[in-house]
């Protein structure tokens, strides 16, 4: 029987490693910060999504997901040119 959580934990890894990747390629070519933020940002959220429905953490739920937030604020400013 497959959880209801399995979904999440796909994303996760998917957005990790996605984050990784863009950490990388962001070492050679600094243009892709915004890229970098938003996956970042992204896979904070879905972490803290995780955390709470999985391993009942709800501090870090918090957590995860205010800095996620933020960055993803900070992404869509950056793309605006603010």
């Amino acid at each position: 029987m497959k959880k209801d959580w399995d979904l999440f934990i796909t994303l996760q890894f998917i957005s990790t490693i996605v984050t990784l990747a863009l950490l990388i390629w962001y070492g050679f070519n600094n243009k892709v910060i915004m890229f970098l933020q938003f996956f970042l940002g992204l896979t904070l959220i879905i972490m803290g999504i995780n955390n709470y429905r999985i391993y009942k953490k709800k501090l870090n739920t918090i957590v995860y997901c205010i800095i996620g937030g933020l960055l993803l604020v900070l992404t869509f400013l950056l793309a605006l040119g603010v």
